[in-house]
């Protein structure tokens, strides 16, 4: 039972008298000392309390200080990491400079490598069109060869079907020996067949279908068997006259003109 309970049933049966009843005088002496010591166990008891109390909420506090205690030596552990990424605070700072130094070179050579590839390809272009035009000025340099040493376009583009045979076997023999002369000049020449034409020829199985071109009744598949009725022609070498660039013969080839028409003055 509670010490504070007891004490208060000691003053209350001491003062009612059912112990001893009082005297002439008034209270007994056993109930005086009833009521005293109720009086002792209720301040006994009170006193307990407080210090229970007391005593819980120092535990309590108790407690709590030692968990900041424990929260404080955490924080203090991390102290020296924190002193390292602040010794490395120069470093990263470095690292940082270095960072935005190689971010400015990027962009310069990004630069650098757009005009490159801008200036790579207006010089590949006027490459091409510089290969197309000396391409052109060679076809046009042999065609004036063949006209200046065979009459070729001459004999070509005339319509000979008003002279009589004799004057174009004339005309004929003139353009075979000037154009015979550039063609050997220009190109090594054999032909592709050696035998004479219409030669019977087998084609077997494993025949060049660039060299030999089958015409006729072709059915079925080889080997086939026919007669040459052209012996073929192909070049191991090609040697066309070179560009001469000068002013008068870059502007013929550039105006497309292989001869210029000759006027005789008078």
């Amino acid at each position: 039972m509670d010490i504070l309970i007891v004490s208060l049933l000691v003053i209350v049966l001491g003062s009612v008298n059912i112990i001893v009843p009082a005297t002439a005088m008034g209270w007994s002496g056993v109930n005086v000392i009833l009521v005293v010591a109720g009086l002792y166990l209720a301040y006994a008891g009170w006193r307990t309390r407080s210090g229970t109390k007391a005593k819980d909420a120092s535990e309590e506090e108790i407690r709590q200080l030692e968990g900041r205690l424990r929260e404080i030596q955490g924080r203090a552990g991390r102290v020296p990491e924190l002193e390292h990424e602040v010794a490395r605070l120069p470093a990263l700072e470095r690292q940082a400079a270095r960072a935005e130094e190689l971010e400015a070179e990027v962009e310069r050579l990004r630069v650098e490598a757009h005009a490159a590839e801008t200036q790579a390809g207006e010089r590949l272009k006027a490459a091409q069109e510089f290969a197309e035009k000396a391409a052109d000025a060679e076809v046009l340099s042999l065609l004036a060869l063949l006209q200046e040493k065979g009459r070729f376009l001459d004999f070509i583009m005339d319509d000979v079907s008003k002279y009589p045979d004799a004057q174009v076997g004339a005309a004929a023999r003139v353009v075979h020996q000037g154009c015979s002369q550039v063609i050997s000049e220009s190109f090594d020449i054999r032909p592709i067949f050696n035998g004479q034409e219409g030669a019977a020829l087998t084609l077997g199985r494993d025949y060049d279908a660039h060299r030999f071109r089958v015409v006729g009744r072709v059915s079925g598949e080889p080997p086939f068997k026919g007669r040459v009725l052209h012996r073929g022609w192909l070049t191991t070498g090609v040697k066309l006259p070179e560009r001469i660039d000068t002013a008068a013969t870059t502007g013929y080839q550039d105006a497309g003109i292989i001869q210029p028409a000759e006027v005789e003055l008078s």
